[in-house]
């Protein structure tokens, strides 16, 4: 098992931050299905401010 990180990532390294980034859930985001959600604007904004600036989010 140890090695198996070796073979797919070659470069000798140790991570110090890890990041999973995915979908945003539709429950999260309002709709008329999901009247709580948070409005779809907040995650562009999100998107928007990731984009401009990636350096900040690491």
């Amino acid at each position: 098992m140890a090695d198996e990180g070796a073979r797919l990532w070659p470069v000798p390294c140790t991570p110090s931050k890890l990041v999973l980034i995915g979908a945003v859930p539709p429950l999260l985001v309002k709709t008329p299905r999901s009247p709580d959600g948070i409005p779809k604007e907040v995650f562009d904004n999100l998107r928007g401010a990731y984009a401009a600036n990636r350096a900040a989010f690491y």
